[in-house]
């Protein structure tokens, strides 16, 4: 297995048996996977706020219904 630079980008090589791009710069792929962690904590954290919100307004409309 042999990694060929790529031309136009230093973090980037290729491997000559299997012909994958490789990406060989971890810092910057650590900082993807951060942002990527970090992107699916906030869809969660919106999620949630959501199924609150609908809770919220089943209790409401109990109580609007009882009055």
């Amino acid at each position: 297995m042999k990694n060929i630079k790529i031309d136009g980008d230093p973090d980037l090589c290729r491997d000559s048996d299997s012909n994958a791009v490789i990406n060989t710069n971890n810092a910057a792929y650590e900082n993807y996977i951060k942002a990527k962690k970090n992107r699916e904590s906030s869809k969660n954290e919106i999620q949630n706020l959501k199924d609150e919100i609908v809770e919220i307004k089943s209790l409401l409309n109990i109580l609007i219904n009882k009055s």
